[in-house]
């Protein structure tokens, strides 16, 4: 059989976990082993759980798992890390004969992997600095102005950012303020580049927007019920400090405010969940941007396998 190498993508709570764990079994079924390697920029860090929604201790039993508790929250973490940790995996798997499923919502470090960083390497410190900058930034005079500048930089970059896809507005300011050159001209060289794996099956999960809200506000409750005060509590006890990389994610961000006393607990959930469906946007804005990924709409089960030819 050839490599394979298959992606399952898109926005928080759309069900990607437990639609790996099911093409893992099928695979089974049909004679071919199969691993999963979490594609997230929060479950890469040891200690925060449950409001990364890792896959439980049972599922990992399942399936063999990658890429979860591999990182010191006190450390930075970057896409270009990923990049290398993960790609001896799936190299190794498809040497094997296995299937690497790749499952996660973060598009930064999926495009790290399969397809190269888009400026090379970085010093960790100074992009992380220009970044904390540029945000700071776009919290003051607001993303329209950091848009407005980038395309007022690099024209070109018009054809590859949207003015409501905050991240990339700052990506693309950040990379040109590190290297010197056009996003535009960084991002065509990195498209340009071809897979770095064979065999790549690219899905990006498709969800309706009332359902897709549904799930985040179920996910939320049970986050907050499940004890995620808690958690954070023990990992600023731990000696995590609460300017940690994962403490800014949605979910933990929240939580930290309602702890130091920025954010009534009453409303911790409500704030979860607006800004949950707020990264859900971004990522499927991201995802429709993808060159390697093909939709796929609802039910996922039964189309993904039809994609594959399974069953």
């Amino acid at each position: 059989m050839e490599p394979l190498l298959v992606v399952i993508a898109g926005p928080t709570a759309s069900g990607k976990t437990s639609l790996s764990l099911e093409l893992a079994q099928m695979f089974h079924n049909d004679g071919l082993e199969a691993e999963i390697i979490s594609a997230d920029s929060i479950t890469v860090y040891k200690g925060f759980d449950i409001g990364a929604a890792k896959p439980t201790a049972a599922e990992r039993a399942r399936v063999p798992h990658h890429m979860i508790d591999v990182a010191d929250p006190r450390e930075p973490f970057t896409a270009g890390d990923y990049s290398r940790l993960a790609g001896p995996i799936v190299a190794r798997l498809q040497a094997e004969g296995k299937v690497p499923i790749l499952c996660g919502g973060t598009g930064f470090y999926l495009r790290a992997l399969l397809r190269g960083m888009a400026s090379g390497a970085e010093d960790p410190e100074k992009a992380a600095a220009i970044k904390a900058d540029l945000e700071a930034r776009a919290e003051r005079e607001g993303y329209a102005n950091l848009y407005a500048e980038l395309i007022s930089q690099d024209p070109g970059a018009v054809r590859t950012v949207h003015p409501n896809d905050a991240y990339r507005i700052v990506r693309a300011l950040q990379a040109m303020a590190l290297h010197g050159r056009p996003w535009s001209e960084l991002n065509q060289e990195a498209r340009a580049t071809p897979p770095a794996f064979p065999g790549i099956r690219f899905f990006a999960l498709e969800v309706e927007r009332t359902e897709l809200h549904k799930r985040i506000a179920l996910r939320t409750r049970m986050m907050v019920e499940g004890g995620l005060l808690a958690e954070v509590e023990g990992l600023l006890a731990s000696g995590v400090p609460p300017e940690a990389k994962p403490f800014q994610s949605v979910g933990y961000a929240e939580a930290l405010a309602c702890l130091q006393g920025r954010l009534q607990k009453p409303e911790l959930i409500v704030e979860i969940e607006k800004n949950t469906r707020r990264l859900a946007r971004t990522q499927g804005t991201w995802f429709r941007g993808e060159e390697l990924a093909k939709p796929l709409p609802a039910p996922h089960r039964e189309n993904l396998f039809k994609e594959l030819g399974l069953g």
